[in-house]
């Protein structure tokens, strides 16, 4: 297994999807969820926070892989939290499964925060995206 620094991109994009969820109609349970991981949403500071955070997530997943330091080899340690919100749920299930990738090194599974965006987001966007399916929508119940 290999591991890198990802993309400012790949994070902005789940970021930015996550604050829209948590601030729309149902995300009382992700905003509930980050809250309890000492994300509150009472300003827009949390998302800032959340996505340094996540960076800093995947630079300790490379360093141990690699070993220590060697996470700036693969690109600058300079992360930009700058919101990306015109993509595709699509484009944020993969982005979010290429930094879970990226970040499943060592320890780093074992985190709150990884296992918060493994276990709960990751549910969460696969039915919003199924949600939204044609196919699903024309599916009766019972």
């Amino acid at each position: 297994m290999s591991a890198y620094i990802v993309d400012d991109r790949t994070i902005n994009t789940v970021v930015s999807w996550l604050q829209d969820e948590v601030y729309g109609v149902n995300g009382y349970y992700l905003g509930k969820r980050l809250s309890d991981l000492g994300y509150t949403q009472e300003a827009d500071v949390w998302v800032k926070k959340l996505a340094l955070d996540m960076f800093k997530l995947n630079i300790d997943a490379v360093n141990s892989r690699y070993g220590h330091g060697e996470a700036e080899k693969f690109r600058p340690l300079d992360f930009v939290y700058d919101p990306d919100y015109t993509l595709s749920t699509i484009q944020v299930f993969k982005s979010l499964q290429c930094w879970l990738y990226q970040c499943s090194e060592g320890k780093i599974p074992e985190t709150k925060l990884y296992k918060f965006f493994d276990e709960v987001v990751v549910k969460h966007l696969l039915k919003v995206i199924v949600y939204s399916l044609p196919e699903y929508n024309q599916c009766k119940w019972g």
